[in-house]
């Protein structure tokens, strides 16, 4: 986890750590970039952007297992109201902050990501009563270590 991206969705790049990317959100390239893409009225200078708990060093503890397939996240907010919360693609739901961990800790994630990434990884033999995420974790610190947590998306919907 110690290798975290995000990625602007409106300019298509890449950013190591949360300053870079509230840096570029605030640049003049980014707003323009975005009222090329959105067509909207007018932006406004200032930026909400809010906290992320996988990359807050404080509230990581709350994560129970390595974090694998935030790629697969969207951070979407809003910087006009300050409202924002998560869509998890592999699970096909919406997360709201105080749940992301919990969320992405649990077996039901990480069946699904482990089903969207490689099917084959997966066991259809199990036990009803089996813990999944015990079975699994040999393969989730393995992916982990190998591929990293992954890039998280943010996209600003003001």
């Amino acid at each position: 986890m110690d290798c975290n991206y995000l990625g602007c969705q409106v300019c298509l790049t890449r950013f190591k750590g949360i300053l870079n990317i509230k840096k570029h959100m605030r640049s003049m390239e980014h707003k323009k970039k975005k009222g090329e893409v959105f067509q909207k009225d007018k932006f406004s200078c200032h930026v909400f952007f809010p906290s992320i708990i996988m990359m807050d060093p404080v509230a990581k503890h709350e994560v129970e297992q390595p974090v694998i397939g935030l790629s697969l996240l969207t951070l979407c907010f809003s910087a006009e109201t300050g409202d924002f919360f998560y869509l998890c693609h592999v699970c096909e739901e919406q997360c709201s902050p105080s749940l992301i961990a919990k969320h992405i800790s649990s077996s039901d994630h990480c069946i699904n990501y482990f089903n969207y990434i490689d099917p084959n990884i997966l066991s259809f033999s199990w036990v009803p009563s089996m813990k999944m995420r015990v079975t699994l974790m040999s393969e989730l610190t393995k992916e982990a270590n190998e591929k990293g947590a992954g890039q998280l998306q943010p996209l600003d919907m003001s």
